[in-house]
Order: structure tokens, then C-alpha cells, then sequence
């Protein structure tokens, strides 16, 4: 950008020495050559040479401008659309990042929670009917959503089977009394309790997917935002301050440029009206051979006079005194010629001085016109500046929305503390139910008394340590909903 600046102060030089050289040459050839009419000539075509530089002088400047116009636009566009392209990428890549961390531990302690309580179910069916435990299947492949189907399907196969067991006084004798009613009501139950942790995980996924999408649209929005403010105003982002002041720089060295030109060729206005001061001199010098060559003409009229007085003896002084006087007319001659062109050289000057006089105008008003565009110049860029500190505030807006967000999404991501304390208590409920069994089948019975179970007490025992309203509605046998708080979750 500095270039062009350098150019056109060369230019501006090169022209000053045209003008002091072909003004020289005009006059060295009008005196050398005996005031010809080729030095005026020489005068007017120098005089067009002149005005041709001075024009394309000007419009260099004026290509000089605008392309540095162009160079400060493009370098803020492209500086703009650098850093949000920097941005969008952060945000991406950190929102990512955090979800998929965060949703893949949890799914972890889901699935090896759920494969414990798989276990167990198959140590179920050996301590209530005899019958040889089965060999688990695999499960950690399988999906959370999968694996809670699949302990589902394995608490109603042991419901069948509980009910198609025999009911007579021989499998009294060797029963618990009661056991067959427990696990027809306990089964149920905790069958709805893991029927309910698998609702509230799907439930969750599913929330958390539309925050991420969510998130993803107020990003896109926000990027969009700002391309559309810098593509209506060519800004740019990253070191803003510094480009607008370097740019003001640049185009305050131009007007400086100018100025100096200016004033240079005030200079030179000022040497051609000196030169008018010469021709003057020139004049009165002329004026002063045309008086020589009068008085020298009256002298020798005057001895003409006296050498016809003196008759012959003054016959050789006429002679002399004819030709002084023809020597006087020709000196008026000369004298007349060159006050003509001195005349002429001073209306050339007056016209040079004119036109110099109407460049110097023209001069003052493209410096105004230059000022008047540098400015207009700053104020698109204050524009741009103040576009991009609207983006700029968007954009952090949204990054503190989007910091909000993601806070709230790992928030949600601890529902599964809600489904492992579920789950933990439908586990801890079936190790008391075995630890029970294997105490009852220890004990001795008196006199052939049925050993029994307390189903109520048991009942009872289970929901007092229920933690959530979800559990006691499902305990109760109603349908259980899970309701997830849209901003608020409550820890255990």
C-alpha cells in the first residue's frame, strides 16, 4: 500500500523539473535566436507537454487511491471470515467432545449395573423352584435399552413359572408358606420398576439429543449472523484496531502526499510570475534602445545639417552622418522588434501563468476531493468496526448461552444416578429376598410347622425405602411415569 504513495511523490517530482526546464527552453531560445517565432513555438508545444504530465500525474492518484481502497477491503473480508471459521469449529469440536465423554461413562456404570442385576435374576429360578441356574448370556454388547428389555422378559418367564407350579400338600410340606404370594406380588413390582428405568433412560437420551441439536442450530445461527453483518459492511475480525489505524496512516500519508505537491506547485506559480518581472525589465531595456536609436538619429540629422553648412569640406562627415542615421533606423528597427516579442513572451507567460493558476484550482479541489474520500473511506471502516463488535457480542452471548446449555446437559446426564438408585434398590431387594430364603431353608420347622414369609411386612419394608414419588405410584400398581424437571434436577 505504501507503493503507489511512493509513485505518485516520484511523479510529482519528475513533473516540477519539466515545468522549470521547458520555461528555461523557451526562453534560451528566444534569446539565443534572435526572439524567432520557433521559440514560441517550442513554448507552446513544452506548455502541452506540461498539462498532458500534470493530467496523467492526477489520474495516477486517483487509480492509487482506489486500489488501495480494494487491498484494505479485501484483507479485512478475508481476516473476518478466518476467525469465525476458528470459532465455529471451538464450539463444534468442544460441544462434541464433552457429550460424548460424559454419555459414554455413564452408559458404562448403566450397562455394569444392569449386567449385575442379570446375574442375580439367574441365580433366581435355583433358589425358589430347584431348578439348575443358566448360564447368563452376554450382555455387555448389547444395548442399555436391550439389556432392560431383556431382564423384563426374564422377570415374566419367572412369573410363568411360578405360576405353573403344583399346589398340593406335598409341595406344603416341603414350601415356605407365603413364598409363592410374595414373588407373585414382589415380581411385579420390580418388574415395573425396571420397566420404569428403561422409560426415564430413553426419556433422557432422547432430551439430550434435542438440546445438542438445539445447540448446534444457535451456533449455526450465530455464525450466520455475523457473515451476513460482514458481508453487508466487508469487515473483518482479528486485530481490527490496529488495521484501521494503520490504514488511516496510510491514507493520511496520501493527503500529505498531496499537500506537498500542492505546495510545489505554488513554488513553481511563483517562479512563473517572477519571470513576468524579467520580461518587464526585458521591456524598459527595449524602450531604452528604441531612445538610443531616436537621439542617435537626431545627432546625425543634426550633422547632416552642418556638413551642408560646410559645403565640400563637410562633404565625408555627411557620408559618415548618412549612415549613423541609417544605423539608428535600423537599431529602431531592432528596438521595435524586440519590444513585439517581448510583448509576445509576455502574453505566453500570461497564459502559462493563467492555465499554472487554473491547474493549481484544479489541484486544491482534488486534494479536497482525495480528503473527502479518505474520509468516506474511515467511516466505511468505522462501520465495519462497529458491525463486527455487534457480531462480536452476539457471538459471546451465545457462547454464554451455549456454556449454560452444556451445564444443563450435564445435569441431565445424571439421570443415571436416578435409574441406578432404581436399579440398586431393586438389586439390594433381591439379595435380602435370597439371604432370606437361604435362612428359612436353614431353619428347622417344630412339629412339621410350614415355614412362612410375611408378604405385608415385606411390602411395607420395600416402599419405605423408596426415594422418588415414581416409585411408590408404581409400587402401588399404577403406570409410572418418569417427570424429568426441564431446568431443575433433583440429586439423591
Amino acid at each position: 500500500m505504501k507503493e503507489p504513495i511512493k509513485i505518485n511523490r516520484n511523479d510529482d517530482w519528475s513533473a516540477f523539473p519539466l515545468w522549470v526546464s521547458g520555461l528555461a527552453g523557451v526562453l534560451g531560445i528566444v534569446i539565443s535566436s534572435g526572439f524567432a517565432l520557433i521559440g514560441l513555438v517550442m513554448a507552446a508545444v513544452l506548455s502541452v507537454v506540461t498539462a498532458g504530465l500534470y493530467f496523467w500525474n492526477r489520474n495516477r492518484y486517483r487509480m492509487s487511491l482506489q486500489a488501495i481502497e480494494q487491498g484494505l477491503i479485501e484483507g479485512l473480508q478475508q481476516k473476518n471470515e478466518e476467525t469465525i471459521k476458528a470459532l465455529q469449529d471451538a464450539h463444534h469440536e468442544a460441544v462434541l467432545q464433552a457429550g460424548a465423554h460424559q454419555v459414554e461413562a455413564e452408559r458404562k456404570h448403566l450397562k455394569t449395573l444392569i449386567t449385575d442385576l442379570a446375574h442375580r435374576f439367574d441365580a433366581l429360578p435355583k433358589r425358589l423352584g430347584g431348578q439348575e441356574e443358566t448360564k447368563p448370556a452376554e450382555t455387555m454388547s448389547l444395548s442399555v435399552e436391550a439389556q432392560i428389555t431383556g431382564l423384563a422378559q426374564r422377570f415374566d418367564a419367572l412369573l410363568n413359572h411360578l405360576d405353573q407350579q403344583p399346589s398340593g400338600d406335598e409341595q406344603q410340606e416341603h414350601g415356605i408358606n407365603g413364598l409363592d404370594s410374595l414373588c407373585q406380588k414382589v415380581l411385579p413390582i420390580w418388574s415395573s420398576q425396571v420397566q420404569m428405568a428403561r422409560v426415564h433412560t430413553e426419556d433422557s437420551i432422547a432430551d439430550l439429543a434435542q438440546r445438542f441439536d438445539a445447540l448446534s442450530k444457535r451456533l449455526d445461527a450465530a455464525v450466520m449472523a455475523s457473515q451476513n453483518t460482514v458481508g453487508g459492511d466487508n469487515g473483518s475480525t482479528g486485530g481490527i484496531v490496529e488495521l484501521l489505524r494503520d490504514s488511516q496512516l496510510e491514507l493520511g500519508s496520501i493527503t500529505q502526499a498531496l499537500g506537498a505537491s500542492l505546495e510545489e506547485k505554488e513554488k513553481l506559480l511563483h517562479a512563473i510570475e517572477g519571470l513576468s518581472g524579467f520580461t518587464e525589465q526585458l521591456g524598459k531595456m527595449a524602450s531604452e534602445v528604441s531612445s538610443i536609436a531616436a537621439q542617435t538619429n537626431l545627432l546625425a540629422l543634426n550633422a547632416a545639417i552642418q556638413s551642408a553648412r560646410a559645403g565640400d569640406a563637410g562633404r565625408g562627415f555627411s557620408v559618415v552622418a548618412d549612415e549613423v542615421r541609417k544605423l539608428s533606423r535600423s537599431s529602431g528597427d531592432v528596438g521595435k522588434k524586440i519590444t513585439e516579442t517581448i510583448d509576445s513572451v509576455s502574453e505566453a507567460i500570461e497564459d502559462t501563468l493563467t492555465i499554472s493558476r487554473k491547474f493549481a484550482k484544479q489541484d486544491e479541489q482534488t486534494l479536497n476531493n482525495a480528503e473527502q474520500i479518505i474520509a468516506s473511506v474511515l467511516r466505511r471502516f468505522s462501520r465495519a468496526a462497529s458491525g463486527l463488535s455487534d457480531s462480536e457480542e452476539l457471538l459471546r452471548t451465545e457462547n454464554n448461552a451455549i456454556n449454560y446449555e452444556i451445564s444443563d446437559v450435564f445435569v441431565a446426564l445424571q439421570f443415571q444416578d436416578r435409574v441406578s438408585q432404581i436399579l440398586a434398590l431393586v438389586c439390594d431387594d433381591l439379595n435380602k429376598l435370597e439371604q432370606h430364603l437361604n435362612a428359612l431353608n436353614n431353619e428347622q420347622s417344630d412339629e412339621g410347622t410350614p415355614r412362612s414369609v410375611n408378604v405385608e411386612q415385606w411390602l411395607e419394608e420395600l416402599a419405605m425405602t423408596y426415594t422418588m414419588e415414581e416409585q411408590l405410584t408404581a409400587h402401588d400398581g399404577a403406570k409410572a411415569e418418569i417427570k424429568t424437571p426441564q431446568t431443575n434436577i433433583t440429586f439423591f
